[in-house]
């Protein structure tokens, strides 16, 4: 049983070298304060290793709570008027049924298929398919007009900029993505 403990110890052993990690040769040996040295983590290593994960989710949840654009439907037409919320990965609607109850949808922008807008005189309703069937369709009617295009726009040149594999910069402010993806999505239309 120790033998075994042995060849297996031989066979996982390596060396540091000038950043590259090789193999030991068999005839080396270690005693065992050596490799409890080598293979056991440092506290300082494992602090490291937490702060570069806490950092990443800091970013997550800073980019994930970044409000791009947000309206809502108009108050008699809707008695509890339903809203759109964008942001920077995803579009949510959340629809207001009755008193204090409602309903929330949210789609990633990578799985939207097609958008439209339906304009009228004075209201506007933007419709949303995703998940590659007809029957995935989202909608939020009675917006006003401007907000309903504002919102399209948006929409549309987050969805383009998605497509197109480009990222807005890591340190660009809200308003300027915002700005950005709203261009996108006004040269790519027919207004």
């Amino acid at each position: 049983m120790y033998a075994q403990g042995q060849i297996d110890f031989k066979r996982e052993k390596y060396k540091l070298a000038k950043n590259s990690l090789t193999p030991a040769s068999n005839d080396e040996t270690f005693s065992e304060k050596q490799t409890e040295l080598e293979y056991k983590p440092t506290q300082t290593h494992l602090v490291e290793v937490n702060h570069i994960t806490d950092e990443k989710i800091d970013k997550v949840v800073e980019d994930a709570s970044a409000v791009l654009y947000r309206c809502s439907a108009v108050f008699p037409f809707d008695l509890w008027p339903n809203e759109i919320i964008i942001d920077a990965e995803k579009v949510s609607i959340i629809y207001h049924d009755f008193f204090f109850s409602e309903s929330t949808y949210s789609v990633y922008l990578k799985d939207i298929d097609t958008m439209h807008i339906e304009c009228g005189p004075f209201f506007a309703t933007l419709k949303i398919t995703h998940g590659g069937y007809q029957g995935n369709k989202i909608s939020i009617e009675y917006l006003k007009k401007e907000d309903g295009k504002e919102a399209r726009r948006i929409l549309q040149g987050l969805i383009i900029a998605e497509k197109k594999g480009l990222e807005f910069a890591q340190e660009s402010s809200t308003e300027e993505v915002k700005e950005k993806a709203g261009n996108i999505g006004r040269v790519h239309s027919v207004e």
